[in-house]
């Protein structure tokens, strides 16, 4: 149940007609309980606002703003009107641009016209209906707030910088029946990721989120957030890169232009501070204004001859870019080029440009120097590219730092004069010019050496080296410069600096000392005890380390050092201290520097700071927020001056006065709250925040001195009659003086509370209940809430709630609801499971409920807030509570016990595993109900399966139990003897029979085997512990060494470790009594079972086997080995392992296991070691055809290729020969050479 607004609608009509005037009310629809208006001054809010649109007279469009909320409504049929740029009618009035959150555009409008929905700041969801065919140039302008325009397919036009300054959207979709877009769909939209045009589109194209036309000729847009990649190679089918098509992309580094790009239109690389690499292809003819300006990262750059036009400020402000080789083709060369490049030294310029533009170089520190013999003469031919400029003056010292009064000159049509011994005064004519005064210059310094001495008699020398290294050295002090002196010192030469040393002996630093300098790096020696008035004002020093021995730093000493990271202070100096970078004094109450180039986004002042000096955030780009806080009393002039991405500040309740340019040029800043103590904003102090859209001026404030830039954005909430507002409408500048409204929403046994405010803010909101329609005094209203709550209802029955609001400038009221009453009923539910069958997977549990119910832990809501889903993945029972939104409360009992994940345990057993002629039965026991196998058959009680084998198998079985549990049984059956039939057959036909395990050891004659080959395959492994030690294996004649071997390992079982490595089987390795490392088959057999031609089964014991050097009983007498017992014992698996690798790792290096072979081709004799007779009588690597003696173990004939079985026997013929020969020894095989040739 939910609160209940009384409507006896006979007493409501009654109430309008008589009590209009004494107690108005306003019914709201969809429960919405509207607010009663009963501030002081009687102030009507507008609940809604309409306007006509129409672009037409036969046309009807309407808008309607409806305030609680926040909606404007277009309806109607046909075009809307067109609005200029930063309008102030309809909508565009601030009162309901800043509070319009969501647009919708009923079917039957047409178009969406040009700046449309411009500064609607707040707007954060558009709905566009089919009918709407055109979106006009900057519709969705400075809409901040929206992250997604869905874009109909009925839009066939596009306009001019239709999403300009949409700085949350990510994506853009183009659909396919779009037929023009204007220029720059994107501009500074931040987040933005994508463009994607829909590929049937004909007139435009995407590829991964790059925006092209439609035959990728023109590269459009490359989205700014692009984020996943630093590089880009421009597709070889552009031909013209657009205007802004890379506009404020900070991300890109590198960029690969190809071949075929032939125009660079305006702004295309416009502020890519990033962007370092770039080579322009001599393809290119043209490069437009701006192209590269701003581009900070550029260090090189070279012009291509096919080049014939650069436009204005082309590398305007590129600050790192030193060299710079111009077209010999250029025919046009826009002013200020390489304005503000100020760390250019090289600019090759050929001497047929026809024109370059006024103040091409201003501001770049570029030298234009003499030669030593121009010096001697005092003159110095002019080049006909100075006969060609408006100005020599500014050609010649233009950005050089040279001041023409300091060495003046006079000119003839042919001649500059100049005053030699004011340039030689500076040391001016250390510097040489390579090719002349403007062609080239290209310079080397043959040596600069200035007196820095502030006193007579003490010497401070500055001496900069070829590498760019200034080192100061000396006693005593440096001298103070004015920024203008500083040129006949550092400062003519500052671009060359890249490290200073401040050597011991040297006691201060001056002001002014590295004005303009260029240096990354300084190291300063503890003798350094002062540091002076804007010492630093250097662009790339990135860090600076202060000893304990300063005890005075200048003013603005640091500004503006654009490139400083940390400022770093001894920790035992008395005066400073630092801490994360930031300098402040030794007791933290006056903040001294912020570095400008300090990564943190958020900075929180420290609770110490009393001050925060002049300058002190200077150009801090990375700041977003400060918080500045209530101990801080004093903030110096500039203090976050041009901090250009500060977008939200705190600032201090202690505060009296705002320092001029405070926030000057803090560009990115949104909105500033001023506090109720400040009494003065000074000049310009919020001048050059573009974005800024609210200031909330109290009436403390009495003195406003041109503080705000006059803009259409910017709106002062204040107090009626204040000096805010007199500003304000002095400087025409948009103002509210109205207070909140308030919107009642019930919600259970409570009622939501939000607090409507022009812009200003909320500062404070109270609430209490009462029986009565009086309203209370403002005192007796106490208890505190936050604007959104939901205020629980008290203990009465029914009542009404009285709030009162005020805002941050402080305009007041209070407000009252609609009456209401408890909601006192349970919520009615319905429990239900996925499936209440026996499972193996999770059981989803639904409660539904016959009203909305608040979320419980563990569950999961659905939208309309009526039903509860939970995954189980186990058994349980368990009681859950269930709330409807005002807290009556009812149970769900949830009881699970069908699922059931664990798999079966199965048993497999044989009705025998001796050698038989029946058929085998397998038998499954299962520890639980089990499913049917296809083939099996289920027992009664279904927990056991069985089936009747005729035939040896081997296969896997999977069992089920109820719930789909799997479990795998692998079945062998080796032990039906078809052995018998084989040896029955054989004697029937009188056809031979040969026994071969894994024929390691045997040579198969040219001619093969004539009869049945028989193979023993049986794998029978059984293992016995006779007691604690000893085991009595028994292993079946089909089972490799190398594979028993690896799994007496894995069971702790030694005494077969020298044996592991034989490459055969059980069978063969018994009948030839196999043997390595000292140990042989018959060292552990205990017993052997066997067959004979006749299929009578025998056991023999090891002594009745007659075991011998690679011989037993079976070469003699006809029986098959079946299996065999060994006796081993329990050992430890890491002495097992260890032996076996010594093993295997001395046949590796001993023996030719590379090659085939059959192993070792001839035994040892009883006397003599045959393979050292081989080796000393020279037979290694003896061949015929490809047999040959192994070179590595000469016991060892290998087959290297393509060997015959004949090539091994002759090879093996010419080694007994040789060896019969030389030592008179016979050898004999070991190898079985069976067959027939």
């Amino acid at each position: 149940m939910k609160f209940k607004i009384k409507k006896n609608i006979c007493i409501v009509i009654l109430f309008i007609l008589v009590f209009q005037v004494i107690l108005p009310i306003i019914l709201g629809t969809n429960g919405q309980v509207l607010a009663t208006e009963t501030n002081s001054d009687r102030t009507e809010v507008k609940i809604e606002e309409s306007w006509d649109i129409s672009e037409c007279g036969d046309e009807s469009v309407i808008a309607k703003f409806t305030k609680k909320d926040r909606t404007l409504t277009i309806s109607g049929t046909g075009k809307m009107k067109d609005w200029s740029h930063n309008a102030t009618e309809d909508w565009h009035d601030t009162q309901y641009a800043n509070f319009i959150e969501k647009i919708v555009i009923n079917e039957g409008v047409t178009n969406i016209s040009n700046n449309a929905f411009d500064n609607c700041i707040r707007l954060e969801s558009i709905t566009i209906p089919n009918t709407i065919t055109s979106i006009g140039k900057y519709a969705f302008s400075n809409c901040i707030s929206i992250e997604t325009v869905e874009i109909p397919d009925s839009v066939i036009e596009i306009g001019d910088n239709v999403f300009d300054n949409c700085s949350k959207i990510k994506e853009i979709n183009i659909s396919a029946k779009v037929e023009s877009i204007g220029e720059s769909i994107g501009t500074y939209c931040n987040n933005l990721q994508a463009i994607n045009v829909d590929p049937n589109n004909k007139n435009y194209s995407s590829d991964e989120g790059v925006f092209f036309d439609k035959e990728r000729t023109i590269l459009k847009q490359y989205p700014r957030n692009k984020s996943d990649v630093e590089d880009y190679i421009i597709p070889n089918t552009v031909t013209t890169i657009g205007e802004r098509a890379f506009f404020y992309n900070d991300r890109l580094k590198n960029i690969i232009i190809p071949d075929t790009v032939t125009i660079i239109e305006e702004y295309a690389f416009y502020k890519c501070e990033n962007l370092s690499d770039i080579v322009i292809p001599n393809s290119v003819t043209k490069i437009e204004s701006e192209a590269f300006s701003y581009c900070k990262g550029l260090i090189s750059i070279d012009i291509p001859d096919s080049v014939t036009r650069l436009g204005y400020g082309v590398f305007n402000d590129c600050r790192r870019l030193k060299n710079i080789k111009l077209s010999k083709n250029l025919e046009y060369v826009g002013s200020r080029i390489l304005a503000y490049c100020d760390s250019l030294i090289n600019v090759d310029i050929p001497e047929d440009i026809a024109k370059i533009q006024e103040n091409a170089f201003v501001a770049t520190n570029i030298n234009h120097l003499l030669t030593e013999e121009e010096m001697s003469n005092g003159s110095i031919e002019i080049p006909e590219i100075l006969k060609r400029t408006k100005t020599m003056e500014d050609i010649l010292f233009a950005g050089t730092g040279i001041e023409t009064e300091n060495c003046s000159f006079s000119a003839t049509e042919d001649k500059i004069m100049l005053d030699m011994d004011k340039i030689r005064e500076g040391n001016l004519a250390k510097i040489k010019i390579t090719s002349g005064l403007l062609k080239g210059m290209t310079y080397t310094i043959q040596k600069i050496v200035w007196d820095m001495s502030a006193n007579e008699d003490e010497s401070v020398i500055a001496t900069l080296s070829d590498d760019g290294t200034l080192t100061i050295s000396g006693q005593g002090k440096m001298k103070n410069y004015r920024s203008v002196d500083n040129i006949a010192d550092l400062c003519g030469s500052a671009y060359l600096i890249n490290k200073c040393i401040i050597q011991e002996g040297v006691t201060n630093i001056g002001n002014y000392t590295f004005y303009g300098c260029g240096m990354q790096s300084i190291e300063i020696a503890e003798s350094v005890t002062s540091i002076g008035n804007y010492a630093f004002w250097c662009a790339g020093i990135t860090n600076i380390e202060i000893s304990k021995n300063v005890i005075s730093i200048g003013e603005k000493a640091f500004v503006p050092c654009r490139s400083l990271e940390d400022i770093n202070v001894d920790s035992e100096n008395k005066n400073y201290t630092s801490e994360n970078g930031v300098l402040f004094n030794k007791t933290k109450t006056i903040l001294i520097q912020y570095p400008s180039k300090k990564l943190d986004n958020v900075y929180q002042i420290p609770e110490t700071v009393v001050e925060i000096g002049e300058y002190a955030f200077f150009e801090c780009d990375k700041l977003n927020f400060v918080n500045i806080p209530d101990s801080v009393t004093t903030m110096g002039e500039s203090a976050f001056y041009v901090c250009h991405n500060l977008q939200h500040v705190r600032l201090s309740e202690s505060l009296k006065e705002l320092e001029p340019r405070v926030f000057g040029g803090c560009r990115s800043l949104i909105e500033v709250v001023i506090p109720d103590n400040i009494t003065l904003i000074n000049v310009w102090a919020f001048t050059g925040c573009n974005s800024l859209i609210a200031a909330v001026i109290p009436s403390s404030v009495v003195v406003i001195t041109a503080s705000f830039d006059n803009d259409s954005k910017l709106t002062i909430y204040c107090k009626e009659g204040s000096k805010a507002q007199s500003y304000a409408i002095e400087e025409n500048i948009a103002y509210s003086t109205k207070a909140p409204d308030i919107l009642f929403e019930p919600v259970g046994n409570g009622i939501k509370v939000t607090a409507i405010d022009e812009g200003a803010g909320i500062r404070k909101m109270k609430y209490m209940w009462t029986e009565s329609t009086e309203q209370p005094l403002e005192a007796q209203i106490q208890q505190e809430c936050e604007n959104g709550k939901i205020i629980q209802f008290d203990e009465r029955e029914e009542g009404y709630l009285w709030v009162y609001v005020e805002d941050r400038i402080g305009n007041k009221k209070i407000t009252r609801s609609e009456k209401i009453q408890k909601d006192t009923l349970i919520p009615n539910i319905e429990i239900t499971y996925n499936t209440k069958k026996l499972t193996n997977q999770n059981v989803i549990v639904t409660i539904t409920a016959d009203e909305e119910v608040q979320n419980i832990e563990g569950w999961n809501l659905s939208s309309d807030k009526k039903t509860l889903t939970k995954e189980y993945t186990e058994n349980t029972t368990e009681t859950i509570i269930v709330k409807d939104i005002v807290g009556n409360e009812t149970q769900a009992n949830i009881e699970i016990s069908n699922i059931d994940k664990t798999a079966p345990t199965v048993n497999v057993s044989y009705s025998t595993k001796d050698l038989t002629k029946e058929n085998v039965t397998v038998t499954l026991r299962a520890n639980e109900e089990i499913q049917e196998v296809e083939g099996w058959t289920l027992s009664q009680d279904k927990k056991i399966l069985t089936k009747e084998y005729r035939e040896n198998a081997q296969e896997t079985i999977t069992i089920k139990d109820l719930a789909g549990n799997e479990k795998q049984a692998n079945i062998k059956i080796d032990n039906i003897d078809d052995l018998r039939e084989m040896l029955n057959i054989a004697k029937k036909y009188n056809i031979p029979i040969t026994i071969l395990g894994n024929g390691s050891n045997v040579l198969v004659l040219d001619g093969g085997i004539k009869g049945f080959v028989l193979n023993i395959r049986i794998n029978k492994i059984e293992m016995i512990n006779y007691n604690k030690k000893d085991i009595y294996a028994t292993i079946g004649a089909g089972i490799k060494m190398s594979m028993l071997g690896h799994l007496l390992l894995r069971n702790e079982i030694t005494g077969f470790e020298e044996l592991a490595g034989i490459p055969g089987t059980i069978g063969g390795a018994i009948r030839m009594n196999a043997g390595a490392h000292g140990k042989e088959i018959k060292d552990i057999v205990k017993s052997v079972k066997c067959m004979d031609y006749e299929g009578n089964i025998k056991e023999f014991q090891n002594d009745e086997m007659r075991f011998e050097y690679r011989r037993s009983m079976l070469k003699e007498e006809k029986y098959i080995v079946l299996e065999a017992i060994f006796e081993l014992q329990k050992g430890i698996e890491s002495e097992i392992k260890a032996k076996m690798d010594e093993y295997a790792n001395f046949r590796k290096e001993r023996q030719p296991i590379e090659y085939a072979s059959a192993g070792s081709t001839f035994k040892r004799g009883k006397d003599f070691i045959t393979a050292q007779l081989i080796d000393q009588a020279g037979l290694k690597g003896l061949k015929v055809g490809d047999a040959e003696v192994s070179t590595k173990h000469a016991g060892f004939i290998i087959n290297k290729g393509n060997a015959t079985a004949k090539d091994i026997l002759t090879l093996i013929e010419k080694v007994k020969e040789e060896v019969q020969k030389k030592f008179g020894k016979d050898i004999e095989l070991e190898v079985e050479i069976i067959g027939e040739n």
